[in-house]
């Protein structure tokens, strides 16, 4: 199945999952919607799993993530309570790569040239962040990992 084929199959099953209650919440049930979901790849690149954001108001209220046979591995909440989203991260520090560049080159060096953010993890796939390749001046090679507004080299 190609990547777009699987994007949209998942995409319809986190709708559904959504449209069943999974966010536990009918704040978010009223006011909620399913993003687009993003490949997350596993350190040699392969797609490890699939992340669906659930965003209201701008705030990234908690996210689904899925195999590629569209098992669900879980619905994780940023909502510390089911009445507000005010403790929720603005959804573009988790979804926007253009954000999560703007991050990594907090901590990049001057010259370094830093590819296109890719969401992966760091050591275990529960522990999602966007990875950025940097290259230096020389040709030396640096991971940024950005998770949330946390950034970090590795």
């Amino acid at each position: 199945m190609d990547t777009e084929e699987t994007r949209n199959k998942v995409y319809q099953k986190a709708q559904a999952l959504f449209n069943e209650g999974i966010t536990d919440s009918s704040l978010i049930q009223k006011t909620g919607k399913v993003e687009i979901p993003i490949a997350i790849h596993e350190p040699g690149g392969d797609i490890e799993a699939w992340l669906v954001g659930v965003v209201a108001r701008d705030k990234l209220v908690g996210y689904m993530r899925f195999k590629d046979d569209l098992e669900l591995l879980g619905y994780s909440s940023f909502q510390r309570q089911k009445d507000s989203i005010d403790e929720c991260p603005d959804a573009k520090t988790w979804l926007d790569p253009e954000s999560v560049l703007k991050r990594a080159n907090s901590v990049a060096q001057p010259g370094d040239h830093l590819e296109q953010p890719v969401l992966s993890y760091d050591q275990h796939p529960d522990r999602i962040a966007w990875a950025v390749r940097a290259t230096g001046e020389k040709g030396e090679d640096k991971l940024i990992y950005v998770a949330g507004e946390f950034v970090y080299l590795k």
